[in-house]
């Protein structure tokens, strides 16, 4: 049985080790930190996926408004435990995502995946998602 909740602070380390799974470096006081900052932005939402009791996945999404285009939803990040893939949790944070996204009136659900991340591509066709571009991130480091 999988439940999906609100994440919380004593999630920080479960999801720190889970976002080291994204590729991403991760301690556990800047997850904490992040965790508290986006739990207090309402345009947020953090949710974790618990299998037995225990923290297997997370997402983030946010409420975004741009001059171009509707608002809209867009996933900042999913994953899911290795161990706990191809069990639909992934489409459960999905869901409870939809759910939030309507509560504003959105619409459209978007989400970015890195190009060389293939098995994600197929994961959010399977869901559900179309397609719709292909862009490149640009960056830079704001001194200060």
């Amino acid at each position: 049985m999988i439940e999906i909740r609100k994440m919380g602070l004593g999630d920080a380390a479960a999801v720190a080790n889970l976002t080291e799974q994204l590729g991403y470096p991760a301690n556990v006081n800047k997850t904490l930190q992040r965790i508290k900052l986006i739990a207090n932005m309402a345009a947020n939402c953090i949710f974790v996926a618990l299998a037995n009791e225990q923290v297997v996945g997370w997402t983030h999404a946010f409420y975004t408004v741009r001059i171009e285009s509707d608002p809209f939803v867009e996933i900042g990040g999913l994953v899911v435990d290795a161990a706990h893939r191809n069990k639909q949790i992934g489409k459960k944070l999905i869901l409870q995502v939809i759910d939030w996204a309507r509560e504003t009136n959105v619409q459209m659900l978007k989400v970015r995946c890195n190009v060389i991340r293939t098995e994600s591509h197929v994961f959010y066709e399977r869901a559900g998602f179309n397609l719709s571009k292909s862009q490149k991130i640009f960056e830079m480091k704001i001194l200060s």
